[in-house]
């Protein structure tokens, strides 16, 4: 059973990072998700115009956000909601570069956080697959069928590879599931 950790997702309105327009949270308990949450989000001003081209990735438009709570809010109740576990992502990378560039558009402090990839973890667990996205992952598992792009079933999906990968590898904590990326990134330093 893995121990506890929060899954992040984030759809966004146009290429730029702060164009946060949705975001999904699925938090694990005692190995098994015991919440998952999908919220509209009022981008930071400037960065509200929806592009067509994520509109034909995830369908949601301007429509969507109308009314909607706006990062400041997002994040504080993000930050509450994880309550100290780490975060984990699909590419975790943009999960962070989201959050980074919402909150300094919305001239706050961003908050620091545990990150962890399982796009990473699924790469060292699954070599010599033909694509590393997480409808591929899913697929690989056996994880059922999902709403790819919709934050909250990615959150969930991405909840479900992370326990997948644990159990697979037979191992009870996020540490130990990140221990041979961690002893191999060390190797790489040292040959440098």
């Amino acid at each position: 059973m893995l121990d506890n950790f929060v899954v992040l997702d984030f759809e966004t309105a146009n290429p730029k990072r702060a164009s946060v327009c949705q975001i999904g949270v699925a938090k694990v308990v005692g190995g098994k998700v015991a919440a998952v949450h999908t919220y509209p989000v009022c981008p930071p001003r400037g960065f509200e115009v929806f592009h067509p081209n994520n509109i034909a990735v995830h369908h949601l438009t301007p429509s969507y956000i109308e009314g909607a709570p706006d990062w400041p809010e997002l994040l504080d109740r993000l930050v509450r909601f994880t309550g100290g576990l780490p975060l984990l992502g699909h590419n975790v990378a943009f999960e962070r570069s989201v959050i980074n560039a919402a909150t300094i558009e919305s001239g706050l402090e961003v908050p620091e956080f545990d990150y962890a990839c399982t796009m990473t973890l699924a790469t060292h667990s699954f070599p010599g697959l033909a694509a590393y996205r997480l409808d591929v992952v899913a697929e690989e598992i056996e994880i059922a069928d999902f709403g790819h792009h919709d934050a909250g079933e990615d959150a969930r999906a991405c909840a479900d590879v992370a326990l997948a990968l644990a159990a697979r590898v037979q191992v009870g904590t996020l540490a130990e599931l990140r221990a041979p990326l961690m002893k191999k990134s060390r190797r790489t330093a040292r040959s440098r």
